[in-house]
């Protein structure tokens, strides 16, 4: 019965330095937020990653976000369990469609 806030608490404890910048808890999701920016150059094409001109920086920043969160985990011996969305361009949290231009409604979910 107290098994998900239990588990909220515990998460919030482990995860307390990557608040708010990175992850905003829900319940027992964990999302995380990527750059806040695409390094877009003027030509429209991205910054890459000084030395691998096949990555583009903002994906290398977030690998870096998720790597150093999923070692926080892996060190309280916290597992995930079913498959996991890495990068997503656009994904529907409690309703809300969310993405790098920010948030709205999910019409979808709201006109049915």
């Amino acid at each position: 019965m107290n098994s998900v806030p239990i588990f909220h608490d515990d998460i919030t404890e482990i995860l307390k330095d990557e608040k708010p910048e990175f992850t905003i808890l829900y319940i027992d999701d964990v999302p995380l937020r990527g750059p806040a920016t695409r390094y877009e150059q003027p030509d429209g094409s991205y910054k890459t990653v000084l030395g691998n001109q096949g990555m583009w920086r903002f994906v290398y920043e977030h690998m870096i976000n998720v790597n150093r969160i999923l070692q926080y985990m892996r060190y309280v011996g916290g597992t995930f369990s079913g498959p996991k969305t890495i990068c997503a361009d656009k994904i529907t949290i409690v309703g809300f469609e969310c993405s790098y231009q920010g948030r709205c409604h999910d019409l979808a979910k709201w006109l049915s």
